[in-house]
């Protein structure tokens, strides 16, 4: 019986349950429990695995009840998620530099004082540089890699670019500028004006290129 639910909440549950819960069997009263120890994960919400990350899938406790979980609070805790998991995890590298943000700051008429690490949750609990700071700092082992096909099947790759190595927010303005020069503008004239427009509109693509690229 042990056997059947850990292998039930293992293959059932997403994000990984290992490591989260223990299954042990006891006896009160001369009658044989089993009792499921849950610990509390850092890629909250949970769900099951058929249902999706929906009020279908997502349940809380209110009191001796079982309810399924409103939206909004699924979509709090999940932009929680990301941010929670990298701030604990120490980055892979300790030398840390951040000229690269220390510019950004300054273009926009802000100074990084020394206790910036600190300010910006760049730390973990115990004091080392986390994983976001090394994606923010000058030197790192992550890329973005942009890709141009010629048609809708990513078959005939006709362009592969690579950005990265360095400040997340410098290449995610790298990729932001060639994405600009990518989306061309058309013109149409009519018989009463020209008629410009890019192929996607710039506001919105901006807006999803950052979003899917930094998770901050």
């Amino acid at each position: 019986m042990e056997d059947k639910i850990a292998d039930r909440i293992k293959n059932n549950i997403l994000p990984s349950t290992l490591g989260l819960f223990d299954i042990v069997t006891d006896a009160i009263d001369g009658i044989s429990v089993t009792k499921i120890i849950i610990s509390s994960g850092l890629e909250k919400p949970y769900y099951v695995k058929n249902k999706g990350m929906s009020p279908n899938g997502c349940f809380m406790r209110i009191g001796t009840s079982t309810q399924p979980m409103p939206t909004t609070l699924i979509d709090e805790l999940y932009s929680k998620r990301i941010h929670t998991t990298l701030r604990n995890i120490p980055a892979p590298r300790q030398d840390l530099t951040f000229a690269q943000l220390k510019i950004y700051y300054q273009e926009r008429g802000l100074e990084l004082n020394n206790r910036f690490a600190q300010s910006l949750e760049l730390l973990t609990p115990d004091g080392q540089y986390n994983y976001i700071a090394y994606l923010l700092a000058d030197e790192n082992g992550v890329s973005i890699k942009v890709a141009k096909y010629a048609g809708t099947d990513k078959v005939d790759l006709i362009e592969n670019e690579e950005y990265g190595y360095c400040s997340l927010i410098k290449a995610t303005n790298q990729v932001l500028e060639k994405m600009k020069v990518e989306n061309v503008t058309k013109a149409k004239v009519t018989s009463t004006k020209r008629i410009e427009k890019n192929l996607i509109e710039p506001v919105p693509l901006r807006e999803a290129l950052i979003n899917a690229i930094v998770p901050l």
